[in-house]
């Protein structure tokens, strides 16, 4: 019961910091040129998405005492079976090979092989909510308990192929005390990227973490790129922002009145797909930071993430982690083919 009220207390302040939208159910009617999959099914909150292809997409989530993971085979969403039972999963990364490995709730962390799953030991207790690597022997998670802790900051690990390890921190931020780290994304093993609460941002060069000023204030929940010359930032509270770097320096941009922005993802270099609350998926222009297209999904839940495959489609996710009352804990999943230059 302990171990379930501090899981509880966590996540009910992460949802403070991204901005919970109101409870409901979800509106299914979806936009024009998106397709709801979800239509017919509702199976818990989806916190994030992984598309191989648009008949191969892998999506995580569950509820606060049941993790799930889902995947569509282009006609509808089923429940993987990984044989273990673990709290909400919170992120999914893969490779071009089918591995896979999922992090959530409690330190956990699982890995498929592209044959089984295999559950791994962490070096933490503290809820993981982002993962990513360059290659299945390369893996990096991060995390924290999302509020302030005598003991404990945000935590940043490690996979070699064999253990995970905790990487060594700053002994100091400029941003002050980091509860929680939420995501990590880099454009290869010496161009990694961390960001987390207060708008705090750390970079692995290949021997250490540093912090960066990127300007941000409000937490930035996201990371994502398509190059060391092309990489995009999000989060904001109340209202979205986001920050980009161009190589040569970091712009930012706050994005009201939009909401807070959960995802990002991009295919191109010129353009940033992101993801908020209240249904809001949105592109934006990589060097001025300018809205170029706004889509309501007519939703009151929350897009969590989006991500891309490499035959064109888009897929954002997500759900109203505050709805557990008459229609149950909700997900939604949409899904878009990509026009040129997206």
């Amino acid at each position: 019961m302990k171990a379930f009220s501090r899981l509880l207390t966590s996540l009910s302040l992460l949802l403070f910091t991204l901005g919970v939208g109101a409870c409901g159910e979800a509106d299914v009617h979806a936009p024009e040129g998106w397709t709801d999959s979800l239509a017919e099914v509702k199976p818990g909150w989806l916190m994030n998405v992984h598309a191989l292809a648009h008949d191969d997409r892998y999506a995580v989530g569950g509820t606060l005492d049941k993790g799930e993971m889902y995947h569509f085979d282009g006609l509808v969403w089923e429940t993987v079976d990984f044989g273990a039972e673990v709290p909400l999963l919170n992120w999914v990364h893969g490779d071009e090979t089918g591995a896979l490995i999922t992090v959530g709730q409690g330190g956990t962390a699982l890995h498929f092989d592209g044959t089984s799953w295999q559950q791994m030991e962490t070096p933490t207790a503290q809820n993981l909510w982002g993962v990513w690597g360059t290659s299945m022997d390369d893996v990096w998670a991060v995390g924290g308990d999302a509020f302030p802790s005598d003991e404990l900051r945000g935590v940043v690990l490690r996979w070699n192929g064999s253990a995970w390890s905790e990487v060594a921190l700053p002994e100091s931020l400029d941003a002050g005390e980091v509860y929680a780290w939420f995501k990590v994304w880099g454009s290869g093993p010496s161009d990694v990227y961390i960001v987390g609460q207060k708008g705090a941002v750390l970079h692995w060069d290949g021997a250490s973490l540093t912090e960066l000023d990127v300007g941000a204030e409000d937490d930035l929940i996201a990371v994502w790129g398509t190059g060391p010359d092309n990489v995009a930032l999000v989060g904001g509270r109340n209202n979205g922002i986001v920050a980009r770097w161009d190589g040569a320096d970091w712009s930012l941009k706050k994005m009201a009145p939009l909401p807070g922005f959960n995802g990002v993802w991009m295919r191109d270099p010129q353009r940033i797909h992101v993801g908020g609350n209240y249904g809001t998926v949105a592109v934006l222009d990589f060097a001025t930071l300018d809205i170029v297209q706004e889509v309501s999904l007519d939703t009151t839940d929350d897009v969590h993430a989006l991500h891309g495959s490499g035959d064109g489609v888009i897929t954002a996710v997500g759900g109203n982690l505050l709805s557990n009352g008459i229609g149950g804990f909700t997900g939604i999943a949409y899904h878009r083919a990509l026009k040129d230059g997206e």
